[in-house]
């Protein structure tokens, strides 16, 4: 059976791949757009979402096409505490890296130093009640020079990402980490997560 598609890369590789994708300038953000796709390297992974535009969501940028793997992934987070399964995004890989929330680290491990590669990922925030839904992000850590383990702040850190509103071009741009230390802040329950993929053999 191949693993092409279901092992990633290396997190060095992977930084190159979103370097790739930030010094094209193509493509805008597009929800549930983006994917890895070995056939046809010159499309950049860029599909068309579900607003019809060509381009990435941060999922299909920062984790699919970057890492090299198939969106679709059967199996992958099925767990009785996952939110969702058979996917990567933002919740299936905070989840899967986290054994107190039932993950089997089948993709990546939590890690409190980020590094180049290691992916940032906010959750998504859920309240019924309210009918509240703030949906999840994820960025790649390109420098972390500034980081300080004694007094950590996102906001040392720069990395790229693949942001919205939609329609918003060019798709991947360079960023620091200002408004993820202000979502720790604002959902203190629902923090940030820092996820390192494991590549082959890591």
């Amino acid at each position: 059976m191949s693993d092409v598609g279901l092992i990633p890369c290396s997190l060095e590789l992977a930084v190159q791949r979103m370097l790739e994708l930030e010094a094209s300038r193509k493509g805008c953000y597009s929800w549930g757009a983006g994917h890895w796709d070995a056939t046809h390297p010159e499309q950049l992974g860029m599909t068309v979402g579900d607003n019809g535009l060509l381009g990435w969501d941060c999922a299909g940028a920062a984790i699919s096409y970057a890492f090299m793997l198939n969106r679709h992934r059967p199996g992958f987070n099925a767990q009785p505490h996952a939110t969702i399964t058979d996917d990567l995004n933002v919740d299936s890989v905070i989840e899967d890296a986290d054994p107190a929330r039932g993950g089997r680290l089948e993709l990546g491990e939590l890690v409190t130093i980020p590094a180049p590669g290691v992916l940032i990922l906010t959750p998504t925030v859920r309240i019924p009640a309210k009918n509240f839904v703030d949906p999840g992000h994820v960025r790649m850590v390109l420098d972390a020079t500034k980081w300080n383990p004694a007094a950590p702040r996102y906001a040392d850190l720069v990395y790229l990402e693949c942001r919205g509103p939609s329609g918003r071009s060019p798709g991947v741009v360079r960023n620091t980490g200002e408004s993820v230390d202000q979502w720790d802040a604002v959902w203190p329950t629902h923090k940030a997560a820092m996820v390192r993929v494991r590549a082959r053999g890591a």
